[in-house]
């Protein structure tokens, strides 16, 4: 047989065992299936005894879970990953812990401005005009998301100092709206941000509207900004009243609510990270450069995100 097969001939042992095999009743050369190693520790009552322990405490770590059901470090893993679909994630920091009440006004407010969306349309987030003030400092520490780099494994691991923002800075205010950025402003030094600075403030936006937005005042300006006091003193309601403007109410303690919070003023503060500024001046003038840099598309997706985040308050996601 070898010289006619060669290398795919049976060996004399294979022979024999076949031979043996088809001598007890066996008719085909396949393989039996295995039936393998039994499962013993991946079963449906110790997943259901896992997925159950873990919701009583999702802070247990898996040596308490090995510890509660006794199976292995291997299987607990293995039931929590694969089949229970658990991972293990830090919790987001929110800017405070809000009461009750505060939690319904942020529902209700929710609820209020996206039944006004769905009765007016994309015409409501045309007419949206928000702003807020921000610190710039003159040197921005670089961010922890911002200094990631690749790194070989036989190299060594990068070292970052700790390092605090520079105590020289101005304060920044930005009005803009789907089309991009209607007023900047910087607070001169040694004057703070009230409700009569805030009020001309408004009455300049108004003449910049009025200049780069042909008709939108005759549509209705809608003004979006945060509970801080300059905007909701009573001079500021007066103000607004008087100059025709309509606002859009904004719960406390939301910044994920205010598309500057969390659309504008992240991506800047990124940009000027590790950059070094001499004066107030330069840092002004690299900022209103940088707004002036960004295309309209981006200042229409922060609008058009916060029907979105409204929604997700409303339904409790956060």
């Amino acid at each position: 047989m070898r010289p006619v097969y060669g290398d795919k001939c049976f060996t004399r042992p294979a022979i024999h065992v076949w031979c043996t095999k088809f001598a007890r009743g066996t008719e085909s050369i396949v393989d039996i299936e295995r039936p393998g190693r039994h499962v013993v520790a991946t079963t449906d009552a110790t997943t259901a005894a896992v997925d159950a322990f873990l919701r009583s405490n999702q802070h247990v770590s898996i040596s308490d879970i090995v510890r509660h059901t006794g199976i292995s470090r291997d299987s607990v893993h293995r039931i929590v990953r694969n089949h229970l679909k658990f991972r293990k994630v830090s919790a987001r920091r929110a800017p405070k812990q809000l009461k009750p009440e505060q939690q319904d006004m942020r529902m209700m407010t929710s609820l209020d401005n996206l039944q006004r969306y769905k009765t007016e349309g994309e015409v409501m987030l045309e007419r949206i005009v928000t702003g807020d003030e921000t610190w710039v400092h003159h040197y921005q520490p670089e961010t922890k998301q911002a200094s990631r780099q690749w790194k070989h494994k036989e190299s060594p691991t990068p070292t970052k100092f700790k390092v605090a923002p520079s105590t020289s800075k101005v304060v920044a205010t930005v009005f803009w709206d789907m089309r991009g950025v209607l007023l900047v402003e910087f607070q001169e030094h040694g004057r703070t941000v009230n409700a009569s600075s805030y009020c001309s403030l408004l009455k300049r936006l108004k003449t910049a509207i009025r200049t780069k937005r042909k008709g939108l005042l005759t549509q209705g300006v809608i003004v979006l900004h945060d509970n801080a006091r300059p905007h909701t003193a009573c001079l500021t309601l007066e103000t607004v009243e008087q100059l025709g403007l309509d606002v859009l109410p904004h719960p406390p303690y939301s910044p994920d609510l205010a598309p500057s919070e969390y659309h504008l003023f992240g991506p800047m503060k990124k940009m000027l990270g590790w950059q070094k500024f001499a004066s107030d001046t330069e840092v002004q003038s690299v900022v209103s450069q940088w707004l002036g840099q960004q295309p309209a598309s981006f200042f229409a997706s922060g609008i058009e995100k916060l029907v979105d985040r409204c929604d997700k308050c409303l339904n409790g996601l956060r």
